[in-house]
């Protein structure tokens, strides 16, 4: 008797448990909806990026904003967003930008992304390293207002799922 006591209480416990997780998961649906709306944004500087079109890059950013760059040396160079757009207008080589594994917090009108990533420049890997998106959900949408990002010419422990 004993042990149908032990199991029904196994399973009352699991059934608790599996019934939590549904109301947690439950509790918040607007926050699924953020999270694709970011990655949408992040994707559209991206193509952006890719395509070297200001104009598109620029509807993903906060006017305010600033690109921050850790150097390997631990040195730091600050780039404000117009500055950056008038740099890469000017760049002639191809580039592209591959993120993966995407962390998104999300508190209220905030949102943080931390996205490893590589670069390749006319094909060939470039540097790599991890950006970190300061977002900000604005009447208009979430919009980029900060990229703090390591630059790293040494990329052995970003082994991203893109094949080079």
């Amino acid at each position: 008797m004993t042990n149908v006591a032990f199991v029904s209480r196994k399973r009352s416990g699991l059934l608790l448990v599996l019934f939590l997780l549904f109301v947690c998961f439950s509790c918040n649906p607007t926050q699924t909806g953020d999270e694709k709306e970011i990655i949408s944004v992040i994707e559209k500087f991206f193509d952006g990026f890719a395509a070297k079109d200001t104009t598109i890059i620029w509807e993903t950013l906060l006017r305010e904003g600033a690109f921050q760059r850790i150097n390997e040396d631990g040195s730091m160079t600050v780039v404000s967003h117009i500055a950056f757009l008038q740099g890469l207008a000017s760049v002639e080589d191809d580039l592209l930008e591959i993120i993966e594994d995407q962390k998104i917090h999300i508190q209220g009108r905030l949102a943080f992304v931390w996205a490893p990533y590589v670069l390749y420049r006319n094909g060939e890997r470039h540097h790599c390293g991890v950006n970190a998106f300061n977002m900000v959900k604005t009447p208009e949408g979430w919009m980029i207002a900060e990229i703090v990002y390591s630059y790293e010419t040494r990329c052995g422990k970003y082994q991203l799922n893109h094949s080079d």
